[in-house]
Protein backbone atom coordinates (compact mmCIF):
# COMPACT_ATOMS: atom_id res chain seq x y z
CA UNK A 1 0.00 0.00 0.00
CA UNK A 2 2.98 2.45 0.94
CA UNK A 3 4.74 1.79 -2.28
CA UNK A 4 1.63 2.53 -4.33
CA UNK A 5 1.05 5.85 -2.10
CA UNK A 6 5.08 6.84 -2.89
CA UNK A 7 3.83 6.11 -7.00
CA UNK A 8 0.80 8.08 -7.07
CA UNK A 9 2.71 10.93 -5.25
CA UNK A 10 5.58 10.79 -7.41
CA UNK A 11 2.72 10.74 -10.55
CA UNK A 12 1.14 14.17 -9.39
CA UNK A 13 -1.90 11.78 -8.42
CA UNK A 14 -3.88 11.54 -5.32
CA UNK A 15 -3.41 8.89 -2.42
CA UNK A 16 -6.33 7.18 -0.86
CA UNK A 17 -5.74 9.12 2.44
CA UNK A 18 -5.99 11.89 0.29
CA UNK A 19 -9.20 11.18 -1.34
CA UNK A 20 -10.67 10.36 2.22
CA UNK A 21 -9.56 13.55 4.03
CA UNK A 22 -10.93 15.75 0.79
CA UNK A 23 -14.18 14.04 0.43
CA UNK A 24 -14.24 14.22 4.68
CA UNK A 25 -14.17 17.97 4.17
CA UNK A 26 -17.00 18.14 1.28
CA UNK A 27 -19.40 16.13 3.99
CA UNK A 28 -18.50 18.34 6.90
CA UNK A 29 -15.85 16.27 8.97
CA UNK A 30 -12.79 17.04 10.83
CA UNK A 31 -10.70 14.06 11.58
CA UNK A 32 -8.48 15.60 15.03
CA UNK A 33 -6.42 12.08 15.61
CA UNK A 34 -3.66 13.30 16.57
CA UNK A 35 -1.76 15.65 19.87
CA UNK A 36 -2.82 19.49 19.93
CA UNK A 37 -0.75 21.80 18.84
CA UNK A 38 -0.54 24.94 16.73
CA UNK A 39 -1.50 22.69 13.62
CA UNK A 40 -4.98 22.70 14.91
CA UNK A 41 -5.50 26.00 13.93
CA UNK A 42 -5.06 24.69 10.03
CA UNK A 43 -6.74 21.39 10.15
CA UNK A 44 -9.59 22.24 12.46
CA UNK A 45 -9.94 25.84 13.59
CA UNK A 46 -10.18 27.07 10.03
CA UNK A 47 -12.27 24.69 8.44
CA UNK A 48 -15.07 25.44 11.54
CA UNK A 49 -14.34 29.50 10.53
CA UNK A 50 -14.85 28.86 6.92
CA UNK A 51 -18.06 26.98 7.39
CA UNK A 52 -19.54 29.48 9.61
CA UNK A 53 -18.49 31.94 6.35
CA UNK A 54 -20.16 29.87 4.32
CA UNK A 55 -23.74 29.78 6.51
CA UNK A 56 -23.55 33.30 7.56
CA UNK A 57 -26.79 34.08 5.41
CA UNK A 58 -28.80 30.70 6.63
CA UNK A 59 -30.99 30.18 9.82
CA UNK A 60 -28.73 28.10 12.49
CA UNK A 61 -31.49 25.32 12.19
CA UNK A 62 -30.79 25.21 8.06
CA UNK A 63 -26.69 24.55 8.28
CA UNK A 64 -25.48 21.39 7.85
CA UNK A 65 -23.68 20.41 10.79
CA UNK A 66 -20.03 19.87 11.00
CA UNK A 67 -18.80 16.51 12.99
CA UNK A 68 -15.23 16.12 14.95
CA UNK A 69 -14.31 12.90 15.07
CA UNK A 70 -11.50 12.65 18.03
CA UNK A 71 -9.43 10.62 18.91
CA UNK A 72 -6.35 12.63 20.62
CA UNK A 73 -4.16 12.16 23.67
CA UNK A 74 -4.42 16.10 24.49
CA UNK A 75 -1.47 18.53 24.40
CA UNK A 76 -1.26 22.44 24.05
CA UNK A 77 -3.70 24.32 26.08
CA UNK A 78 -3.23 27.17 24.66
CA UNK A 79 -4.05 26.13 21.11
CA UNK A 80 -6.87 23.90 22.29
CA UNK A 81 -8.23 26.61 24.49
CA UNK A 82 -8.78 28.54 21.23
CA UNK A 83 -10.43 25.93 19.33
CA UNK A 84 -12.60 25.67 22.41
CA UNK A 85 -13.49 29.04 21.54
CA UNK A 86 -14.51 28.65 18.17
CA UNK A 87 -16.47 25.77 18.84
CA UNK A 88 -18.60 28.39 21.32
CA UNK A 89 -19.27 30.97 19.08
CA UNK A 90 -19.86 28.65 15.98
CA UNK A 91 -23.25 29.29 15.19
CA UNK A 92 -22.83 25.96 12.99
CA UNK A 93 -23.72 23.16 15.29
CA UNK A 94 -20.63 20.90 15.98
CA UNK A 95 -20.84 17.30 17.08
CA UNK A 96 -18.41 15.27 18.78
CA UNK A 97 -17.44 11.86 18.11
CA UNK A 98 -15.75 10.65 20.41
CA UNK A 99 -13.46 7.22 19.31
CA UNK A 100 -10.77 5.86 20.85
CA UNK A 101 -9.99 8.02 23.62
CA UNK A 102 -10.16 11.76 23.88
CA UNK A 103 -7.98 12.34 26.99
CA UNK A 104 -6.74 15.83 28.61
CA UNK A 105 -7.31 18.89 25.91
CA UNK A 106 -8.89 16.55 23.74
CA UNK A 107 -11.19 16.06 26.11
CA UNK A 108 -11.93 19.58 27.12
CA UNK A 109 -12.31 20.47 23.31
CA UNK A 110 -15.13 17.34 22.79
CA UNK A 111 -16.39 19.23 25.97
CA UNK A 112 -17.05 22.53 23.92
CA UNK A 113 -19.09 20.67 21.17
CA UNK A 114 -22.82 21.15 20.71
CA UNK A 115 -23.79 17.56 20.81
CA UNK A 116 -21.61 14.57 22.08
CA UNK A 117 -21.62 11.29 21.11
CA UNK A 118 -19.00 8.58 22.10
CA UNK A 119 -18.50 4.82 21.21
CA UNK A 120 -19.36 2.25 24.13
CA UNK A 121 -15.13 1.27 24.67
CA UNK A 122 -14.15 5.19 24.23
CA UNK A 123 -12.91 7.01 27.65
CA UNK A 124 -11.97 10.36 28.55
CA UNK A 125 -9.72 11.79 30.63
CA UNK A 126 -9.88 15.32 33.38
CA UNK A 127 -7.08 15.86 35.17
CA UNK A 128 -4.96 19.12 36.06
CA UNK A 129 -2.11 20.28 33.74
CA UNK A 130 1.72 19.70 33.66
CA UNK A 131 3.30 22.47 34.37
CA UNK A 132 7.28 23.74 35.06
CA UNK A 133 8.75 27.43 35.78
CA UNK A 134 11.67 28.95 36.38
CA UNK A 135 13.24 32.33 37.03
CA UNK A 136 13.44 34.90 39.53
CA UNK A 137 10.66 34.26 42.36
CA UNK A 138 8.43 37.49 40.99
CA UNK A 139 8.65 36.12 37.37
CA UNK A 140 7.41 32.65 38.65
CA UNK A 141 4.35 34.07 41.02
CA UNK A 142 3.39 35.84 37.74
CA UNK A 143 3.51 33.28 35.56
CA UNK A 144 1.81 31.11 38.27
CA UNK A 145 -1.03 33.30 39.11
CA UNK A 146 -1.08 33.35 35.28
CA UNK A 147 -1.24 29.54 34.84
CA UNK A 148 -4.46 29.80 38.39
CA UNK A 149 -6.68 31.97 35.59
CA UNK A 150 -6.09 29.34 32.68
CA UNK A 151 -7.04 26.62 35.33
CA UNK A 152 -9.87 28.20 36.40
CA UNK A 153 -10.96 28.53 32.14
CA UNK A 154 -10.95 25.06 31.56
CA UNK A 155 -12.48 24.16 34.92
CA UNK A 156 -15.77 26.02 33.73
CA UNK A 157 -15.85 24.55 30.21
CA UNK A 158 -15.78 21.14 32.17
CA UNK A 159 -18.62 22.20 34.39
CA UNK A 160 -20.68 24.34 32.33
CA UNK A 161 -20.64 21.15 30.26
CA UNK A 162 -21.47 18.64 32.50
CA UNK A 163 -23.23 17.34 35.68
CA UNK A 164 -19.49 17.98 37.44
CA UNK A 165 -19.72 20.28 40.00
CA UNK A 166 -17.69 22.71 41.07
CA UNK A 167 -16.76 20.94 44.39
CA UNK A 168 -16.71 17.38 42.82
CA UNK A 169 -13.90 19.04 40.23
CA UNK A 170 -12.00 20.07 43.21
CA UNK A 171 -12.12 16.94 44.84
CA UNK A 172 -10.75 15.32 42.31
CA UNK A 173 -7.97 18.31 40.44
CA UNK A 174 -4.62 16.16 41.17
CA UNK A 175 -6.14 12.91 39.97
CA UNK A 176 -6.05 11.35 36.81
CA UNK A 177 -9.91 10.66 36.25
CA UNK A 178 -10.72 8.47 33.57
CA UNK A 179 -13.57 7.72 32.45
CA UNK A 180 -15.23 5.23 30.07
CA UNK A 181 -18.37 5.88 27.90
CA UNK A 182 -21.14 4.73 30.93
CA UNK A 183 -19.64 6.91 33.08
CA UNK A 184 -19.58 9.63 30.81
CA UNK A 185 -23.35 9.40 30.28
CA UNK A 186 -23.99 9.80 33.86
CA UNK A 187 -21.87 13.27 34.49
CA UNK A 188 -23.55 14.37 31.51
CA UNK A 189 -20.07 14.60 29.31
CA UNK A 190 -21.45 13.30 26.45
CA UNK A 191 -25.38 13.04 25.58
CA UNK A 192 -24.85 9.68 23.59
CA UNK A 193 -23.53 6.72 23.18
CA UNK A 194 -23.63 4.41 19.64
CA UNK A 195 -25.29 1.31 19.71
CA UNK A 196 -26.83 2.21 22.58
CA UNK A 197 -28.98 5.57 22.46
CA UNK A 198 -28.47 6.23 19.01
CA UNK A 199 -26.86 3.86 15.45
CA UNK A 200 -23.46 4.28 14.10
CA UNK A 201 -25.72 5.93 11.26
CA UNK A 202 -26.27 9.30 13.30
CA UNK A 203 -22.31 9.84 13.14
CA UNK A 204 -21.59 9.31 9.50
Amino acid sequence: MKKCEDVALALGGKTFIDEVYEENLKQRKIILNQQIDENIIETVTMQILKWNTEDIEKAKEDRTPIKLYINSVGGDVFNGLNLCDVIKNSITPIYGIVMGYAYSMGGVIFLSTHKKYMFESSSLLIHDGNTSVSGSAGKVKDLQKFYEKIDDKLKNIIIDNSNITSEEYDENYDRELYLLADECKKKGICDYIIGQDCPMEDVL
